[in-house]
């Protein structure tokens, strides 16, 4: 059912986007393809495809989550990674990456209908999911509450951080959001940790699901895949020889969250809270799993 690394040839567009308020955003576009590399013809036996919008953390850029995009790709999504002009200051570059991910809907509708374009057509605009790691998972709760073309939400390793801090105005978008919403996080994660999370979690209103991947820091094993800086050595708990399991297991469960809402695949619910997920659970990958309806 699910295979490892997708099943279509991946298709890739840079350009960028300009908000008026906030300036230029670099994107790259992931699309099922013909071929694989830029600008490739799409392929359109599965058309139309969910899309997914992607933002990365603090610090960091699209590319260090470029993975991400060739596997939601691969796996029958469009797939669009932003920038953020600002990526240092928290006060500017947390509201640009939540006003990222309707600037990035709105560019995926306009290459749909774009008559005689590369993309035309292959986007299904009824199915969009969001999902943001560290303060892209933060802006992500926001975007899911504001933007209703959002259909469902990942959120890898949210951080929250009091009542009088810039995170508050995200922790009160999540008592409005309406899709179904996951939440994933480490164990080991002392920069986000799960009590954080579990804030969030908490006032969802919505279908939504926490899970606490066992061992796990705060990149999830998701971040800079292949070009991992050394100075993570030094970082406590970081295992670098348990990276691959830790991406692999952040993965599955993430393409089942979007399979099971945004392709209505409920063969994804054993990764839900069915019968995989349960085993996960009772070896140790998982340290905690909740699911409510």
């Amino acid at each position: 059912m699910m295979a490892e690394n997708g099943t279509y040839l991946v298709g890739t567009v840079d350009t960028s986007l300009f908000h008026q308020t906030w300036g230029r955003y670099e994107v790259t576009l992931y699309y099922p393809a013909l071929g694989s590399g830029v600008s490739q013809p799409a392929n359109r036996m599965g058309e139309p495809y969910p899309a997914i919008v992607f933002a990365h953390g603090i610090l960091c850029t699209r590319k260090d989550y470029s993975w991400i995009g060739a596997y939601c790709a691969a796996n029958g999504y469009a797939a669009i990674l932003f920038t953020t002009p600002a990526r240092i200051n928290p006060s500017t570059a947390f509201p640009q990456c939540a006003e990222g991910f309707s600037l990035c809907i709105d560019h995926l509708a306009a290459q749909n209908q774009q008559v005689g374009g590369l993309l035309e057509g292959i986007i299904d605009e009824d199915r969009i999911g969001i999902m943001g790691h560290s303060m892209g998972a933060i802006t992500a709760l926001k975007a899911a509450a504001d933007d209703s073309s959002v259909k469902v939400a990942v959120s890898l390793a949210p951080g929250y951080f009091g009542f009088t801090s810039f995170t508050e105005p995200y922790l009160e978008a999540c008592r409005s959001i309406a899709v179904p919403t996951q939440i994933i996080v480490g164990s080991r994660d002392f920069i986000c940790p799960s009590s954080g999370a579990r804030i969030y979690y908490e006032v969802l209103p919505s279908v939504k699901e926490m899970l606490i991947i066992n061992g796990a820091f705060h990149d999830l094993g998701i971040w800079n895949v292949g070009n991992e800086p050394d100075w993570l050595g030094y970082i406590p708990f970081y295992d670098a020889a348990k990276q691959t399991h830790y991406r692999e297991t952040t993965r599955r469960y993430f393409i089942s969250w979007l399979n099971y809402f945004l392709h209505e695949d409920s063969g994804f619910y054993t990764y839900i809270f069915g019968e995989q997920a349960c085993r996960d659970l009772e070896t140790g990958i998982l340290s905690s799993l909740e699911f409510r309806q």
